[in-house]
């Protein structure tokens, strides 16, 4: 047999190798994309929960505190009432749904500053607290 013929034989053999090679790196792509995709959409939906909780704190005591303040104007100064009106317009006006907003992140920043400025007002810490247990079975 001549060099050639072995030469023949063998580029078969690697071409063969060389497309199973390409369609296993394709799979492998594919499969990489489809968990990026599962993974991402897991992490999104656990922060937008955390943001959603911590959103939905700030509105609560600032709504609460913008009532009391129109309740006894006399014990509640109007700067307190003003940054809580401000915070819960803020907040009514946060996006909610899919997070396309690039200036996202900057709005979360604004608020939380706002939330500060108006614990700070009434003598509180101004820290949002994620009171929750490790273990979701323990809180059963």
């Amino acid at each position: 047999m001549s060099s050639l013929a072995r030469n023949g034989v063998f580029d078969d053999v690697l071409e063969v190798t060389d497309q199973i090679l390409a369609h296993g790196q394709k799979l492998g792509e594919v499969d990489g994309q489809l968990q990026g995709y599962h993974e991402g959409h897991a992490v999104g939906l656990r922060k937008g929960g955390e943001i959603g909780k911590e959103l939905g704190f700030y509105e609560g005591f600032a709504s609460v505190v913008v009532e009391l303040a129109e309740k006894y104007p006399e014990i509640i100064n109007t700067r307190v009432r003003q940054t809580a009106s401000r915070l819960v317009e803020s907040l009514r006006a946060f996006p909610l749904g899919v997070a396309t907003d690039e200036s996202i992140n900057q709005r979360l920043q604004l608020i939380r500053a706002k939330f500060k400025v108006l614990s700070s007002l009434l003598g509180l810490s101004g820290n949002f607290v994620k009171n929750e247990p490790k273990d979701p079975v323990a809180a059963l």
